[in-house]
């Protein structure tokens, strides 16, 4: 017999030599590079690509959009 198989992760992580974003709190408010005002909601998932959350413009109330967070080393 080869070996046991290796457990699988519980959480994802970034790929290989990345490093994911600090989590975002629900609610917390950002801007855009065109000075847009956006509320974060909840998170949808995350990866080697970064983080992604649904948004919603500031003083709406419905998640509309999705903001993808990377991490710039």
């Amino acid at each position: 017999m080869a070996g046991a198989a290796k457990p699988r992760r519980k959480t994802p992580a970034a790929a290989k030599g990345h490093k994911l974003p600090e989590p975002i709190p629900e609610g917390f408010e950002v801007s855009d590079t065109y000075k847009k005002g956006w509320k974060i909601g909840p998170k949808i998932g995350s990866g080697g690509f970064g983080t992604v959350y649904f948004a919603s413009e500031i003083g709406k109330k419905d998640y509309d959009y999705v903001v993808k967070v990377v991490s710039v080393d």
